[in-house]
């Protein structure tokens, strides 16, 4: 495999650097979520690895809006109105995971 890197230069003080040598992005990892149930609106918060660049979240297959990856480690996004009890999808630039744990909507 090739290696390949690129830097791109943005607005005046923005830069980023990738380095590509051949291995596989890393897929996102959910360790676990707080709270595990609550009602529609409920911030939940969901951390493990890897979680930057969230595409989408749902709940058991209810898509939410407005999920926040604050770090590599920790997304905050609200329970959608129409949820059911079931597994949390996450859905990064690397890839998806589905929990393990239910989250229980009440």
């Amino acid at each position: 495999m090739g290696s390949r890197q690129s830097v791109a230069i943005s607005p005046a003080t923005a830069r980023s650097f990738s380095l590509d040598i051949g291995l596989p992005k890393p897929l996102p990892v959910i360790s676990g979520m707080y709270p595990a149930a609550g009602p529609a609106g409920q911030k939940v918060v969901l951390w493990g690895n890897y979680l930057l660049g969230v595409k989408s979240v749902s709940f058991n297959g209810t898509p939410a809006t407005g999920a926040v990856s604050s770090s590599a480690q920790s997304v905050v996004v609200a329970v959608p109105s129409g949820a059911t009890t079931g597994p949390v999808t996450l859905t990064s630039i690397n890839g998806s995971v589905t929990t393990t744990q239910d989250s229980t909507v009440n």
